[in-house]
């Protein structure tokens, strides 16, 4: 240890003032990069339990999701109902679209309403998608949020 504490003393001051300089930058940049990347997680996984964003005032009060029966689109439906959205879900089983409308329809908030499609969109019939522009015609100015989950 001393032998390298007397070759730093031994060393011109000018190379060692660089050195150090050089050391004490790449001290900092580390300790802003691990500065930079806990502000980003306090932002997302601390900060947002706190305060929700008002979907329905950035993009629109209905949120149209296809293949919402069951799985992921499902579960869409049920957080997006739960945020204050009137929910319209399209799918091609009957049954399925009962129960996911059931249990959709039990989270809404007052005034906001639950609606679906019965369509089978796994076909290269044009009609089918001039179908449901039809059937969405009353939400046209009110939809914000499309979400195509149909696999």
């Amino acid at each position: 240890m001393e032998k390298v504490l007397k070759f730093v003393d031994d060393l011109n001051p000018i190379l060692r003032n660089t050195l150090l300089v050089i050391a004490l930058l790449w001290i900092l940049k580390i300790v802003l990069f691990f500065a930079h990347h806990f502000f980003i997680g306090f932002r997302l996984f601390i900060y947002s339990r706190f305060r929700h964003l008002d979907l329905t005032s950035i993009y629109g009060e209905v949120v149209v999701i296809t293949g919402a029966t069951d799985g992921i689109g499902f579960e869409f439906a049920r957080q997006f109902a739960q945020r204050g959205h009137s929910i319209v879900i399209i799918g091609r089983n009957e049954q399925k679209l009962k129960h996911a409308v059931e249990t959709v329809s039990q989270l809404l908030l007052p005034g906001k309403k639950v609606s679906s499609i019965q369509m089978d969109l796994n076909t290269d019939d044009v009609s089918v998608y001039h179908n449901i522009r039809n059937e969405l015609q009353e939400y046209a100015n009110e939809i914000g949020i499309l979400i195509n989950n149909a696999g």
